[in-house]
C-alpha cells in the first residue's frame, strides 16, 4: 500500500495553468495575494485536512476546491473564519453521514436516486463546476444519453446566508 500524500495549499498553477498564448498570470497574482492575506486560515485549513485521509484525498485530486477558503464560499459576505468554519462543515457532514449509512464518498460514486420521470434520472454528486456555490450538487440527467439537463449546487449554512 502506497501512502498518500499530505495536503498542502495548491500552487496556483495546479488553478490556472496558461492554456497556449491565453495567460493567466494576472489571476495567479490575486490568488497568491489572496493566499498571503490569509496565509493564518490556510494553515489552519492544512491542519484540519490532513487529519481526515478521505479529505486528503479528495483535495490533492481537485485543487478547485481549496480556493474557496480565501475568495468566497455560499455567502460572499463571510468573514475568512465563517468561510473556514462552513468549508469545514461541508466537507465532512455529508461524507459522514455516508460514511455511516456504508455508501462511498460522493466524489468515487455518485448516488443515482432513480427515474424522478420517465428517462429522467435524479444524481446527488460531488459539484465539479464550482466550489464556491458548494460542494455537492443534485443533477437530473437525460438517461439515454446522460446528458446533463439541470444543476442545483449547494451546501449547507449553520448561519442563514
Amino acid at each position: 500500500m502506497t501512502e498518500q500524500r499530505p495536503y498542502q495549499w495548491p500552487d496556483p498553477l495546479l488553478l490556472y495553468p496558461d492554456q497556449g498564448k491565453k495567460s493567466y498570470r494576472m489571476k495567479r497574482f490575486r490568488y497568491y495575494l489572496r493566499s498571503l492575506l490569509h496565509w493564518q486560515a490556510i494553515k489552519k485549513f492544512e491542519r484540519f485536512v490532513n487529519q481526515n485521509p478521505l479529505l486528503v484525498t479528495l483535495l490533492n485530486a481537485r485543487p478547485s476546491f481549496s480556493y474557496p477558503l480565501v475568495h468566497r464560499f455560499l455567502d460572499k459576505r463571510f468573514n475568512t473564519q465563517q468561510r473556514f468554519e462552513e468549508m469545514c462543515d461541508n466537507l465532512t457532514f455529508l461524507p459522514e453521514k455516508l460514511t455511516a449509512l456504508h455508501l462511498s464518498p460522493l466524489w468515487q460514486q455518485p448516488i443515482c436516486f432513480g427515474e424522478v420521470i420517465a428517462d429522467f434520472e435524479l444524481y446527488l454528486t460531488i459539484n465539479d463546476y464550482q466550489a464556491m456555490e458548494g460542494y455537492w450538487a443534485l443533477e437530473l440527467r437525460y438517461k439515454p444519453t446522460q446528458e446533463l439537463i439541470y444543476l442545483l449546487t449547494f451546501g449547507g449554512c449553520k448561519k442563514p446566508c
